[in-house]
């Protein structure tokens, strides 16, 4: 929408209520970017949205109160590529963030304490946040690199200390672990992006590959890892969502 006062436009959120898709709350976010990440926390109080840096705007996260819609909290992170993740218990925040090593710009992640947004973990390693454990034993991070295997690690919180690395092929693009922790679901972030693989998240080995003939992009793995989503090129700009069963 657009601020009828000075004709700039402002990003909105909209939080709908899923039994009857009624609309509860419509919220102005100061975001000059458009908003790419979004994440409610798990007691649906609050909701955190990124907006990445580009050129010399963006970069922030804004935390609102869903009730009131009230701002809590503006956290700088330029990173480039967006992504919020609340903890289970709603007490962390992990977020990707943007550093400076040795002169040079490098992607990371930055997780916050919620109770008063203080930074308790950065990674400045190349990490981008992917998903917290479902078992609760931390943070589930990747790190993509060209012509490199993708790797995947799950990092304690807020020791940093890494409990579990798996490597993945090339061009894999991980997009969710599932909430046991056992199963990962990657797509590809090279072309051709016609695939989607299922790997054990013990040792990276694939145990079903996926082929089609468009591009897909890989979704989640629903919560009782029976099922999981991916969408489908069906016209240069279209895509239709799909839900595959996970053999078992």
């Amino acid at each position: 929408m657009t601020d009828t006062g000075s004709g700039l436009p402002v990003r909105v959120l909209r939080a709908y209520r899923i039994a009857d898709g009624a609309l509860v709350r419509s919220i102005a976010t100061a975001a000059t970017r458009d908003i790419t990440s979004v994440d409610i926390s798990p007691d649906a109080t609050l909701v955190a949205a990124a907006d990445p840096r580009n050129y010399s705007t963006g970069g922030n996260v804004h935390v609102h109160r869903i009730a009131d819609g009230t701002n809590v909290a503006l956290l700088t992170v330029p990173a480039t590529t967006a992504a919020v993740r609340f903890s289970a218990d709603g007490r962390q925040l992990a977020v990707n963030d943007r550093f400076t090593v040795a002169g040079r710009f490098v992607g990371g992640v930055r997780v916050f304490r919620t109770s008063d947004w203080t930074s308790v973990l950065t990674l400045a390693d190349n990490s981008q946040v992917l998903r917290w454990s479902g078992l609760g034993a931390g943070l589930w991070v990747t790190t993509v690199a060209y012509a490199s295997p993708t790797l995947l690690r799950l990092v304690s919180v807020p020791t940093g200390a890494i409990t579990r690395s798996v490597t993945l092929q090339e061009y894999d693009s991980v997009s969710d672990v599932s909430n046991d922790d056992t199963l990962i679901l990657s797509g590809r972030w090279a072309a051709p992006r016609r695939s989607l693989k299922l790997s054990t998240a013990a040792t990276g080995t694939a145990i079903a590959t996926f082929d089609f003939a468009a591009d897909v992009f890989a979704g989640d793995i629903r919560a009782d890892g029976s099922l999981f989503s991916y969408a489908l090129n069906t016209t240069p700009s279209a895509y239709d969502v799909y839900v595959g069963r996970i053999p078992s």
